[in-house]
């Protein structure tokens, strides 16, 4: 996983950086976790997840 901290993440480009887990596993793991970033760009359509928040989320969770 390299997310890039300067880069905003739509879910797919997310679900591709970890390696293409199904998007179901994805909501199931991540997203009902509540420590994980909210978007920045919440719509019904699109959700944008800032690069900085997943970084920090990814390192916490992986230990480092």
């Amino acid at each position: 996983m390299s997310f890039d901290a300067t880069k905003n993440y739509q879910q797919f480009e997310i679900l591709k950086e970890l390696n293409g887990i199904a998007p179901i596993t994805f909501r199931k793991h991540f997203r009902n976790d509540k420590n994980f970033p909210k978007p920045i760009l919440d719509t019904p359509r699109k959700k944008i997840w800032d690069g900085r928040a997943l970084v920090w989320y990814f390192d916490k969770k992986s230990g480092r």
